[in-house]
């Protein structure tokens, strides 16, 4: 049995990551892991918030 926490809020696929915006789960297929967003957020234009 694979090592799975959550599912991907966007399919309900098993998911290994979370979104570094909203911090939902998403699979493989919904994640970009070049900027650490979902699909979900990547799509609306979201962008990360520098710290200052």
């Amino acid at each position: 049995m694979p090592d799975v926490a959550a599912l991907c809020h966007i399919c309900g696929m098993p998911s290994k990551h979370t979104c570094k915006m909203c911090g939902r789960p998403a699979c493989d297929m919904h994640y970009d892991p070049a900027s650490g967003l979902c699909s979900s957020c990547k799509g609306r234009g979201r962008t990360m918030k520098r710290q200052v």
